[in-house]
């Protein structure tokens, strides 16, 4: 209920009741969800002025936010002020992060990311395989895919019903039909 939630933000304001962190970090998330991530920007700008911490929560609120929308550059500069502020990219940051290559067709990218991962001590997971299989999938590079696929199971996953999912909607864009209905 956004409109609820910017109501109830709003009269805070106006009896002078000032948000705490909490509020801060929801309301930050909620408009972000909601793309509004310019607006949750400008909350997340007000928050530290009034002297808050943002936590890896709030970051990744806005990094998501920012990668939907498809302003990439701007979850990569945030995603940057997080590391200067002592805070470390989680599994979900990075996750986010390639998925915004992804969308976008950098693969190069993505997989750069990924291996990034591993040398910040992340190890990938379910999510994160299935980002790639998809962005590969979705740039019609089904060897690429099949690369992810392999690492995956080499890693200890097992693919689940979004990787099933991913791979014969790849299959069917390329019109090889008869090898998604066999998956």
């Amino acid at each position: 209920d956004l409109d609820g939630a910017q109501s109830l933000w709003n009269e805070m304001k106006g009896r002078g009741i000032c948000p705490d962190v909490v509020a801060f970090s929801a309301f930050i998330n909620g408009l972000s969800k909601a793309g509004l991530v310019e607006e949750a920007y400008d909350i997340f700008l007000d928050m530290s002025r009034k002297g808050f911490v943002p936590n890896n929560f709030v970051y990744n609120s806005l990094i998501g936010g920012f990668c939907n929308c498809g302003k990439l550059s701007d979850a990569l500069k945030l995603e940057s002020e997080m590391r200067k502020k002592g805070l470390l990219p989680d599994i979900y940051t990075t996750n986010m992060i390639i998925n915004g290559f992804c969308k976008q067709g950098r693969m190069k990218s993505a997989v750069d990311t990924f291996m990034d991962m591993y040398r910040s001590g992340l190890t990938p997971d379910i999510v994160t395989y299935n980002t790639l299989i998809g962005g590969y999938c979705k740039a019609f590079d089904l060897a690429g895919a099949d690369e992810f696929l392999c690492k995956m199971h080499a890693s200890g996953w097992e693919p689940d019903i979004t990787t099933y999912n991913i791979r014969m909607q790849g299959f069917c864009s390329v019109r090889k039909i008869n090898r998604a209905v066999m998956m």
